[in-house]
């Protein structure tokens, strides 16, 4: 290569750099691409609820028919990880009512119908049950509600579970497992 070729060659790719930078940085390559210009979407809010404060809560909101609430909580916050494999599926029956009630309580009876429609499942999150067993932690293993909320339905969520909101989901933390989903998660064929 001769001096020219590489004089060439360089020039081209600070070129090219600073033309990419340039439609990057105005949306332009955005609009080239796809040919319409889409707005930002902000990303979805992720909750974190203690199962203790979400009882409690879930007690106040539903009255009378509240009161078998407390047995079930107390069934699933039963299982230890030493015999969780055992006896899990003696509560996976509650763990689903459990969930149904808390998606019935937030977003009302359309939301936890028995086979949920395709608008319903995109309109109302998905409400699943996380198990938090990190050896490190002072209290212990935890059970959690854990469901993501899209933007603008955050209106839905009980101001007092504010706090709870995360900034990352936890799909990929090393001892979180999910336990059970509402409705649950369709196969892939």
């Amino acid at each position: 290569m001769n001096r020219r070729e590489v004089l060439v060659l360089v020039s081209g790719l600070i070129v090219g750099l600073l033309s990419g930078v340039f439609l990057g940085s105005r949306g332009i390559a955005g609009i080239l691409l796809t040919g319409s210009a889409s707005a930002p979407t902000s990303p979805p809010a992720y909750y974190l609820v203690n199962l203790s404060t979400a009882a409690q809560w879930l007690e106040e909101n539903r009255g009378e028919s509240g009161s078998d609430t407390g047995d079930t909580i107390s069934m699933i916050t039963a299982l230890s990880p030493a015999d969780f494999r055992q006896n899990f599926e003696d509560v996976a029956a509650s763990i689903d009512t459990l969930l149904a009630q808390v998606q019935t309580a937030l977003y009302g009876s359309e939301a936890a119908a028995p086979v949920p429609t395709a608008e319903a499942l995109a309109a109302f999150p998905q409400m699943c049950l996380g198990l938090d067993d990190d050896p490190y932690s002072a209290t212990g293993p935890a059970f959690y509600l854990y469901f993501q909320v899209a933007p603008g339905q955050e209106g839905l969520i009980p101001d007092e579970w504010a706090a709870f909101r995360q900034a990352q989901p936890k799909h990929n933390d090393l001892y979180w497992q999910l336990v059970g989903c509402y409705p649950a998660p369709r196969q892939q064929p």
